[in-house]
């Protein structure tokens, strides 16, 4: 666990996320699946609702359950059940990254994201200027 100033980090295999772990799952593949859709054109274009959610949520398990998978998730230190945020990376690919809308300037993705990272496979119109910024050498393979 790493601590921050308010907030803690908890690191864990993606596999044990689904068997151990149903709060941070909950809160994971929920927003992932619903910012992406509220921060990617081509997600929000979808008419299908449902078939999003369902479709999306299996292929966000599927990321998630790929050997490597680690999952990071920002927590209040007081008191863990409450998440500020998470990232999934395998290796040195980060598949997504997400904070809650009242922590953002806190630099609690910093935190989120580990430093091996060359390649991202998920774009948002929040993630790109972010990208264009801090992490112009990162290759952006939505296939990796």
């Amino acid at each position: 666990m790493t601590e921050q100033s308010s907030y803690s980090i908890l690191t864990f295999f993606g596999k044990d996320l689904f068997t151990h772990h149903k709060t941070y799952e909950a809160f994971v593949c929920a927003n992932w699946r619903q910012s992406l859709r509220k921060y990617n054109e081509i997600f929000k274009a979808i008419e299908d609702h449902q078939a999003y959610d369902r479709e999306y949520s299996a292929f966000i398990k599927k990321l998630i359950e790929k050997p490597g998978c680690t999952i990071r998730v920002a927590v209040l230190t007081e008191d863990p059940e409450i998440i500020l945020g998470f990232s999934s990376k395998r290796e040195d690919v980060l598949d997504y990254v997400f904070v809650r809308h009242e922590q953002r300037g806190q630099k609690i993705s910093n935190a989120l994201i580990t430093p091996n990272i060359t390649t991202f496979t998920h774009m948002t119109k929040m993630w790109l200027p972010i990208w264009q910024s801090k992490y112009k050498d990162w290759k952006f393979n939505p296939f990796a």
